[in-house]
């Protein structure tokens, strides 16, 4: 993260994601998709992108001394959560994962983030009652 509504996602060598960078040359857009091994729910960020070789930019994003190759930056424009029903159907986490591994449930997040504890239950009631009765 850069700052509060910007991202920053590297290109490392043996990525091969050119199909990214040409999408966003040609519209400026992007949309993003994050899975946390362990959890349902996953993380959806919509925003605008543009592509960068910035020296300093890509030395902070580094990783064993060797800097990024470019880096995509995210003006984010939107930014929730999105239900966990395909990963549930799919098992993703199933056999990977022990409840050791497993973060913290969203609506624990959620109400830590908005600062309002009393919204955990009826995040997690929603949650639930969602999974159970609207899965198929």
């Amino acid at each position: 993260m850069i700052d509060s509504t910007t991202l920053a996602i590297p290109e490392r060598k043996g990525n091969s994601l050119g199909v990214g960078p040409r999408n966003v040359l040609a519209t400026g857009r992007i949309g993003l998709i994050f899975l946390v091994p362990g959890q349902r729910e996953t993380y959806r960020v919509n925003g605008t992108a543009h592509l960068t070789s910035d020296p300093e930019l890509l030395d902070r994003l580094a990783v064993a001394g060797k800097p990024a190759l470019m880096a995509t930056v995210v003006a984010v424009e939107e930014a929730f959560f999105h239900c966990g029903k395909a990963p549930i159907r799919a098992e993703l986490w199933a056999s990977r994962v022990s409840s050791e591994d497993q973060r913290k449930p969203i609506a624990e997040e959620i109400g830590e983030i908005l600062g309002d504890e009393s919204l955990v239950p009826v995040v997690a009631a929603d949650l639930e009652q969602n999974y159970r009765d609207d899965l198929y």
